[in-house]
């Protein structure tokens, strides 16, 4: 939403990844952020994702200090609060923690709105068909299907 440079930030996210591996981290890094891929380009609302995986505020309370005294109703926009509740919590918004950067809601709209029309504008169809033919799992592919038994034989271990 805020048309950062994906070399950038991936550059950035391999150095705080544990687990970083260049062959996954690079590709997943340009598909999440609409610039490769064959798939649906996906948009996560900021908040949703928030709500969705942290629906407590119990992550953003331990990581984010000045959100602590944040009530629950608030913690997944901080920026919303009512100025009084503001005030007596010692959370200003523009003081002790950063305002938004922009409306999350608004900068989504106008991201895919501004994707929608470049797609529309050239056609990548061929392309993302002709990589789907050379790399693409997509199509069902013939594997030997199990039975029941055969399932419950694999949780066996016979030691005779």
């Amino acid at each position: 939403h805020l048309w950062v440079d994906w070399r950038k930030t991936g550059i950035q996210m391999a150095r705080w990844f544990t687990d970083f591996e260049a062959g996954i981290h690079w590709s997943q890094i340009q598909m999440q952020s609409g610039t490769t891929g064959i798939n649906a380009n996906r948009m996560y609302s900021p908040i949703k994702q928030s709500e969705d995986q942290d629906p407590y505020g119990i992550f953003i309370k331990q990581w984010i200090p000045e959100l602590k005294s944040v009530p629950l109703e608030w913690i997944h926009q901080p920026w919303r609060m009512p100025l009084s509740l503001q005030q007596k919590i010692g959370c200003r918004i523009g003081l002790d923690y950063p305002e938004p950067i922009g409306d999350p809601t608004q900068l989504g709209r106008e991201a895919r709105s501004r994707l929608k029309f470049w797609i529309e504008s050239h056609d990548m169809n061929p392309e993302a068909q002709r990589v789907l033919r050379a790399h693409g799992s997509r199509l069902r592919q013939a594997r030997p299907r199990y039975g029941k038994k055969a399932a419950l034989s694999q949780m066996v271990l016979d030691l005779e």
